[in-house]
């Protein structure tokens, strides 16, 4: 095996790093910006970048037997849950029935994640597409390299060159920019003769109300055979952006003279509560790993009371740089947020999930440990800490075990800082399901609510002067 793989009894750990992402996007002339954009990343569902998924379905490939793999004319691929880059997955291979086929099936995280049947009898070419159609020219010589990387030199080569054209196509082409692969259905078949590198594709069904898009086509490949698609993807849709008119009065109000430290007031409800604690007259220090730009433009007239600072939340060096600023400022502080949490990825409680269980309780308790060790000390008594929590804590959703221990974690770390500190109003706000970035697919958005107006009705109750000293839940 190479590098990027070793043997696990009779399966086959995979991990995919920065460069394996960077030479397929090379190879195969897809660069959507979810596979290597990390700022674009990050405003997925899946919280970072995730590798290709030809990438996987090719590294799938090669855990196959090289005598049985040359055999394969038809690949039938199922995309279930995204990897993220550096993330091990393992592979398991056994013998189906169906069409004298192969399935290797991908899992981690207790999920299974990817599913590849390789058959050796071509499926039956699917119907023209009825929708709008595109065509063109492809060509990607260099995924043979790929493949014999991850040993699936051995694959038909018109398969080979399909997986990176069908990557580039919904990459690229339809949807583009925002769309999710999540499957696809090939077939070799030999002795078609077609100009080498042509190809059409076109839409068969659209669902306009969870995005999702099947479409067909077909590719002359240089490999000598047509190789015809049917493909499943979805289309995204973008995060609605804060309504400042929501969040801030129309005219700046009296300063208070004190300040709020907002711990991942960068996007999505930590920026709406930025936003909301500017619009009673604090002065804001939004904390954020990645610059935020969003609160910055949603709040340009009111530029000499948010400081946005670019700091990692776990790092107590990089927030003492936000408090030296806060000292230079002069002003009491009067509250600290504690927004910030790792996106989580569908989980389910196993033996081989169980440490990466116990990494993501562990990130997330730094995200609020780092701030408290930093800011407590120099909160003023009667001053608030804000503990964001979730109402999975009472309600568990099945698929993020590793959500709701962080959650409980993070409740009983605001109970021992009320213990510590009796005159602090510690507050625990099991928020609901909020459409931000994290709950932006076609599921999840379902019933969610805006983070407007959640941050205006809890910044509401925490200046209302009602909240008493100690812990409270809500």
């Amino acid at each position: 095996m190479s590098a990027r793989s070793r043997e696990l009894g009779r399966s086959t750990e995979l991990v995919f790093s920065e460069e394996d992402l960077l030479e397929f996007a090379e190879a195969s002339g897809d660069r959507n910006p979810m596979h290597l954009d990390d700022g674009f990343a990050r405003r997925t569902p899946f919280g970072g970048r995730i590798v290709y998924g030809s990438l996987l379905a090719l590294a799938a490939l090669g855990c196959l037997p090289g005598e049985d793999l040359a055999r394969v004319r038809s690949l039938d691929i199922s995309f279930l849950g995204g990897i993220r880059i550096g993330e091990p997955v393992n592979a398991t291979t056994r013998r189906s029935d169906r069409r004298r086929a192969w399935e290797v099936l991908l899992s981690g995280r207790g999920e299974s994640l990817v599913r590849v049947v390789a058959g050796e009898v071509p499926v039956i070419e699917p119907s023209i597409a009825r929708g709008a159609g595109l065509a063109g020219e492809y060509a990607a010589p260099a995924i043979a390299t790929v493949a014999r990387r991850w040993h699936a030199g051995a694959l038909d080569a018109a398969l080979a060159e399909a997986l990176a054209w069908v990557s580039y196509v919904v990459g690229m082409e339809l949807p583009g920019r925002d769309g999710l692969f999540t499957g696809a259905t090939l077939s070799a078949l030999h002795g078609t003769v077609r100009p080498a590198g042509g190809y059409s594709t076109g839409v068969r069904e659209r669902d306009e109300r969870t995005g999702r898009i099947l479409a067909v086509g077909s590719f002359a490949s240089h490999g000598g055979a047509a190789v015809t698609a049917t493909i499943e993807c979805f289309v995204l849709p973008p995060v609605p952006v804060l309504s400042g008119a929501v969040l801030l009065p129309r005219s700046l109000p009296s300063p208070s003279g004190r300040a709020v430290v907002v711990i991942g007031g960068s996007r999505g409800f930590g920026a709406a509560t930025a936003l909301a604690l500017l619009g009673h007259g604090h002065q804001v220090h939004a904390v954020s790993s990645t610059g935020g730009a969003p609160v910055r433009e949603l709040a340009e007239s009111w530029a000499e009371r948010l400081f946005v600072h670019r700091a990692d939340a776990a790092s107590p060096a990089e927030l003492a740089h936000v408090g030296a600023v806060l000292a230079d400022q002069g002003l009491p502080l009067h509250g600290l947020v504690l927004a910030a949490a790792p996106p989580p990825l569908p989980m389910r409680l196993t033996v081989g999930s169980a440490a990466a269980l116990a990494d993501y309780v562990a990130e997330s308790v730094r995200l609020a440990a780092a701030p408290l060790g930093v800011f407590l000390p120099t909160l003023a008594e009667q001053g608030f800490a804000l503990f964001c929590s979730s109402t999975a804590v009472t309600t568990p959703p099945r698929e993020w075990p590793q959500y709701v221990a962080a959650k409980g974690a993070l409740e009983s770390l605001a109970g021992w800082t009320s213990a510590a500190f009796p005159r602090l109003r510690c507050v625990v706000a099991r928020l609901p399901k909020m459409l931000t970035a994290m709950t932006n697919s076609p599921s999840l958005r379902l019933g969610a609510a805006a983070p407007e107006t959640v941050a205006c009705s809890l910044v509401d109750l925490l200046e209302g002067g009602e909240l008493p000293a100690g812990l409270t839940v809500r």
